[in-house]
């Protein structure tokens, strides 16, 4: 079962937490709506923060939730509790991860535009071409050919 883990959740920042739950509400839920009775979000939310505190297994992550549910509840809505973990299975497998990847990013791309500075001058676009990194091929004697880095 889920053990104590490193993280901390009473130190994560509470206007953070509220606009990363605000952009993961967003999700789209395409469940058949009279069968639902967990918010795809409050699943989605408990599984993320069961994996930072090293939870590995679905009933790992049923086990953070109800360990940590009252902490959940000042975030999430939780109507129904926690969710057991088959359930926590398989709404989490009918899920888009590209959804979350792309919600995710504009989350941290809106944090990281809170701490850049707004001068359009410290803002400017840096381009780089290709380049190839000196001795990171196999050199001809070997037999295994390994191509060169380029980044």
């Amino acid at each position: 079962m889920f053990e104590n883990s490193d993280i901390d959740l009473k130190k994560i920042e509470s206007k953070n937490l509220d606009s990363f739950i605000k952009i993961i509400k967003k999700t789209e839920d395409n469940r058949y709506q009279p069968n639902v009775r967990h918010v795809m979000s409050d699943i989605i939310l408990i599984t993320l923060f069961a994996v930072m505190a090293k939870a590995s297994e679905w009933t790992e992550i049923e086990a953070f939730g109800k360990k940590e549910e009252k902490w959940l509840k000042k975030y999430l809505e939780l109507p129904n509790g926690i969710p057991s973990h088959d359930t926590i299975q398989r709404v989490i497998s009918l899920f888009k991860p590209e959804e979350l990847y792309r919600n995710c990013l504009k989350y941290f791309i809106e944090i990281i535009d809170k701490y850049v500075p707004k001068n359009e001058k410290e803002k400017e676009i840096l381009s780089m071409d290709g380049k190839t990194t000196n001795g990171s091929s196999r050199s001809k004697l070997t037999t295994t050919e390994i191509k060169p880095l380029n980044t």
